[in-house]
């Protein structure tokens, strides 16, 4: 049985700097756009007056987190993440596990206007699931397709 907490940041610290990469060793949607790494230099760039950091912990495991500015959405103060234009799904969660999943979104949303709008297909399905009246769609899918590196010849 699992013990998940939330606990939010208004400051990134050596300790919450460790913990996110050490879950972005092991996450199941690990990518650059949820690393701490970019979410700095995404604050660093837009110089966000005002951020706040939902992490979610099993025991004294850091499994989820989310970091996100506020901003303003259709004129209304909102929980963004930063970045957003060009970034891909912000949160880093460890597996899609729907408990976790649905624990950690009810501690996020509840009493605030978020704004996240990138989702991967899978946690997408499995939000759709837990809240099936909440609007929420597969727009595209951008795969990366490796391909053989050509040498160019002068």
């Amino acid at each position: 049985m699992s013990n998940f907490k939330t606990k939010i940041y208004n400051k990134i610290n050596n300790s919450l700097s460790s913990e996110w990469n050490m879950l972005s060793d092991i996450a199941e949607n690990a990518s650059i756009f949820n690393s701490c790494g970019w979410f700095l230099a995404s604050i660093n760039t837009c110089s966000p007056n005002n951020y706040k950091i939902f992490a979610c912990y099993d025991e004294d495991n850091l499994v989820a987190i989310i970091p996100l500015i506020f901003t303003r959405k259709y004129g209304i103060r909102t929980l963004c993440a930063a970045g957003y234009k060009f970034s891909g799904t912000p949160f880093l969660m460890k597996n899609y596990n729907p408990g976790l999943v649905g624990f950690f979104f009810d501690n996020i949303i509840h009493k605030l206007n978020v704004y996240i709008p990138k989702v991967d297909e899978k946690c997408a399905k499995v939000i759709h699931g837990l809240y099936p009246n909440m609007f929420i769609t597969v727009a595209s899918t951008n795969p990366y397709l490796q391909r053989p590196l050509v040498e160019i010849e002068n």
